[in-house]
Protein backbone atom coordinates (compact mmCIF):
# COMPACT_ATOMS: atom_id res chain seq x y z
CA UNK A 1 0.00 0.00 0.00
CA UNK A 2 1.14 3.52 -0.43
CA UNK A 3 1.54 5.76 2.13
CA UNK A 4 -0.41 9.33 1.58
CA UNK A 5 -0.11 12.56 3.13
CA UNK A 6 -3.10 13.06 4.88
CA UNK A 7 -4.61 16.33 3.83
CA UNK A 8 -5.16 19.32 6.25
CA UNK A 9 -8.36 20.68 5.22
CA UNK A 10 -8.86 23.26 7.89
CA UNK A 11 -5.25 24.90 6.68
CA UNK A 12 -5.99 24.70 3.52
CA UNK A 13 -9.30 26.38 3.97
CA UNK A 14 -8.01 29.12 6.50
CA UNK A 15 -5.07 29.91 4.12
CA UNK A 16 -8.03 30.20 0.91
CA UNK A 17 -10.20 32.60 3.50
CA UNK A 18 -6.93 34.94 4.28
CA UNK A 19 -5.85 35.31 0.26
CA UNK A 20 -9.71 35.72 -0.12
CA UNK A 21 -9.87 38.51 2.52
CA UNK A 22 -7.59 40.17 1.46
CA UNK A 23 -8.63 40.50 -1.97
CA UNK A 24 -11.80 42.01 -0.74
CA UNK A 25 -9.97 44.35 1.49
CA UNK A 26 -7.68 45.78 -2.00
CA UNK A 27 -11.10 45.87 -3.78
CA UNK A 28 -13.14 47.65 -1.62
CA UNK A 29 -9.79 50.28 -0.87
CA UNK A 30 -10.17 50.16 -4.69
CA UNK A 31 -13.83 51.15 -4.87
CA UNK A 32 -13.61 53.65 -2.19
CA UNK A 33 -10.68 55.71 -3.72
CA UNK A 34 -12.35 55.74 -7.49
CA UNK A 35 -15.35 57.38 -5.85
CA UNK A 36 -13.72 59.70 -3.76
CA UNK A 37 -11.41 60.78 -6.96
CA UNK A 38 -14.51 61.02 -9.00
CA UNK A 39 -16.62 62.91 -6.53
CA UNK A 40 -13.79 65.97 -6.03
CA UNK A 41 -13.10 65.52 -9.94
CA UNK A 42 -17.05 66.25 -10.63
CA UNK A 43 -16.87 69.15 -7.33
CA UNK A 44 -13.43 70.67 -9.22
CA UNK A 45 -15.04 70.56 -13.07
CA UNK A 46 -18.33 72.30 -11.43
CA UNK A 47 -16.40 75.07 -9.75
CA UNK A 48 -13.78 75.54 -12.83
CA UNK A 49 -17.46 75.68 -14.64
CA UNK A 50 -18.70 78.50 -12.55
CA UNK A 51 -15.47 80.36 -12.75
CA UNK A 52 -15.09 80.32 -16.31
CA UNK A 53 -18.44 81.48 -16.37
CA UNK A 54 -17.82 84.42 -14.19
CA UNK A 55 -14.49 85.25 -15.83
CA UNK A 56 -16.70 85.12 -19.34
CA UNK A 57 -19.09 87.61 -17.97
CA UNK A 58 -16.56 89.86 -16.77
CA UNK A 59 -14.27 89.67 -19.90
CA UNK A 60 -17.69 90.78 -21.87
CA UNK A 61 -18.04 93.65 -19.45
CA UNK A 62 -14.88 94.47 -20.37
CA UNK A 63 -15.28 94.63 -23.70
CA UNK A 64 -18.06 96.61 -23.38
CA UNK A 65 -16.20 99.10 -21.93
CA UNK A 66 -13.66 99.77 -24.37
CA UNK A 67 -11.06 96.98 -24.15
CA UNK A 68 -10.37 95.46 -27.29
CA UNK A 69 -9.92 91.91 -28.29
CA UNK A 70 -6.34 91.62 -28.58
CA UNK A 71 -5.99 92.93 -24.78
CA UNK A 72 -8.26 90.50 -23.09
CA UNK A 73 -7.36 87.63 -25.02
CA UNK A 74 -4.98 86.34 -22.46
CA UNK A 75 -6.83 86.13 -20.06
CA UNK A 76 -10.15 84.19 -21.89
CA UNK A 77 -10.46 80.56 -20.38
CA UNK A 78 -12.37 77.11 -21.57
CA UNK A 79 -13.80 75.17 -18.90
CA UNK A 80 -11.72 72.09 -17.83
CA UNK A 81 -12.65 69.36 -19.44
CA UNK A 82 -13.91 70.87 -22.38
CA UNK A 83 -11.10 70.28 -25.82
CA UNK A 84 -11.48 67.91 -27.13
CA UNK A 85 -8.37 65.32 -27.19
CA UNK A 86 -5.92 65.62 -30.07
CA UNK A 87 -6.75 63.85 -33.11
CA UNK A 88 -4.11 61.94 -34.73
CA UNK A 89 -3.49 62.60 -38.15
CA UNK A 90 -3.97 60.37 -40.36
CA UNK A 91 -1.57 59.93 -43.04
CA UNK A 92 -2.41 58.38 -46.68
CA UNK A 93 -1.29 54.99 -46.76
CA UNK A 94 1.87 54.59 -49.29
CA UNK A 95 0.23 53.71 -53.06
CA UNK A 96 1.46 50.89 -54.63
CA UNK A 97 3.31 51.37 -57.69
CA UNK A 98 1.84 49.41 -60.06
CA UNK A 99 3.46 49.06 -63.65
CA UNK A 100 1.81 46.90 -66.76
CA UNK A 101 3.57 43.81 -67.22
CA UNK A 102 5.78 43.68 -70.16
CA UNK A 103 3.93 42.23 -73.01
CA UNK A 104 6.79 40.22 -74.76
CA UNK A 105 10.59 39.89 -74.46
CA UNK A 106 11.39 43.44 -74.51
CA UNK A 107 14.17 45.49 -72.28
CA UNK A 108 12.22 45.22 -69.10
CA UNK A 109 14.62 47.45 -66.85
CA UNK A 110 13.39 50.18 -69.57
CA UNK A 111 9.89 49.71 -69.54
CA UNK A 112 9.36 50.49 -73.22
CA UNK A 113 10.42 48.92 -76.85
CA UNK A 114 13.61 50.51 -78.02
CA UNK A 115 12.92 53.37 -80.79
CA UNK A 116 15.00 54.25 -83.96
CA UNK A 117 16.00 57.96 -84.03
CA UNK A 118 15.26 59.86 -87.05
CA UNK A 119 16.48 63.02 -88.27
CA UNK A 120 13.77 65.19 -87.50
CA UNK A 121 14.61 64.08 -83.10
CA UNK A 122 18.12 65.51 -84.27
CA UNK A 123 17.53 69.06 -85.74
CA UNK A 124 18.08 71.73 -83.76
CA UNK A 125 14.39 73.72 -82.55
CA UNK A 126 14.22 77.10 -83.53
CA UNK A 127 16.70 77.11 -86.99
Amino acid sequence: MSSTAAIDFDTIEAQVRADAERKVTVLREIVDTHTELTREREELLSADADRVRRLTALLAEASAAGFDRKTLAPFHAEPLGAKRPATRKRTAAPRARTTPAPADDTDSSAGTTPTTSTAADAAPVGG
